[in-house]
């Protein structure tokens, strides 16, 4: 590990530590929230206490929660980011948006956003150039936040006691640490293995172009719609097959706190397992560029990993009705 990945990795090690305790000072980590309200509820203590610790930032870190920044939402290094970078907090906003992040996610999913801020260094960058902005009030009936970075971007938004966690954009390069401190280290291993035990399962009815189109198809787009029918219909599987789905599904429905994911849940069910499409695009082997969809009624799912020898995962899960909270609003 060169010096830059290494102090970064130490500083990370160090602030996480510390917004863990400041959430169990707040009450957030005494035991696991069981409903979205508790959730909510956690979110707003969060934010609240993070928001307490800017002077000057808060004109550049809280913005009105109907503008039209909490829309404008990126995961590419060079994009020019509204909020507080990581990079520019002490170590008090630090913990406090660390302690945030710990409130809306599971401990999978913290440990998932602190992987990839590793990775990072990995590529010789910055692993703090990752901002957290808030749009609202906490303490409103409605209000957001956003924290993202290259590969990340966590798109919250609370009305009502419920909590929406989409458009939620997850990604990784490389996907394999090969040496250093964390060697060995894979991230979105089973996201991509079981999908391709899926494909490999299903054949060539599960094919729909040889060549993987290069990225996810919706990009930015503020809401979306379901994609022409295309691929083998859930509903075709046998057990092994859904058995290769469902632990696609469960590695990103294990990065939002239970309470949240149960709800995810319950909308993915309503809409019909069965009816879920499976398709894929590109090679049929590892290190080789591809890319897949699952969708019904009630969600998109989009991996791609088409860059640098197909050791850089882009992925998004968008809710059709309620990304960004829309349909509560």
């Amino acid at each position: 590990m060169n010096n830059l990945s290494r102090r970064t990795f130490l500083k990370l090690s160090a602030t996480t530590a510390g917004g863990l305790l400041l959430g169990s000072q707040l009450g957030l980590a005494q035991e696991a929230p069981t409903t979205t309200a508790d959730v909510a509820n956690n979110l707003r203590v969060a934010a609240q206490a993070f928001l307490d610790t800017l002077g000057t930032e808060q004109a550049t870190t809280q913005y009105a929660f109907r503008s039209a920044e909490r829309f404008d939402w990126h995961w590419n290094f060079n994009h020019q980011r509204d909020g507080l970078m990581l990079n520019q907090m002490n170590e008090a906003q630090r913990a406090a948006a660390l302690a945030l992040i710990a409130a809306g996610t599971s401990p999978v999913g913290f440990q998932q956003v602190l992987d990839t801020m590793y990775l990072q260094t990995v590529l010789g960058r910055d692993g703090e150039r990752f901002a957290m902005a808030i749009f609202g009030d906490p303490n409103d009936n409605a209000w957001g936040w956003r924290f993202e970075g290259h590969h990340l971007s966590m798109n919250v938004t609370v009305v009502d006691g419920r909590v929406s966690m989409t458009p939620l954009f997850l990604g990784a390069q490389p996907t394999t640490v090969m040496q250093g401190q964390r060697q060995g280290l894979q991230v979105m291993k089973y996201e991509e293995e079981s999908a391709r035990a899926l494909m490999l399962s299903l054949g060539s009815a599960a094919i729909f172009d040889n060549q993987a189109p290069g990225q996810h198809y919706t990009q930015r787009e503020t809401q979306v719609r379901p994609f022409d029918a295309i691929g083998v219909q859930a509903s075709n599987f046998d057990v092994q097959q859904m058995s290769y789905m469902e632990s696609v599904l469960g590695e990103y429905l294990a990065v939002m706190p239970a309470a949240v994911s149960g709800e995810y849940r319950r909308q993915l069910d309503q809409a019909g397992v069965g009816n879920i499409n499976f398709a894929w695009a590109g090679a049929q082997v590892p290190l080789a560029a591809h890319y897949y969809l699952m969708q019904n009624d009630s969600f998109l799912l989009e991996f791609d990993n088409s860059r640098n020898s197909a050791t850089h995962i882009h992925s998004v899960w968008r809710d059709f009705e309620n990304d960004f909270g829309l349909s509560w609003l």
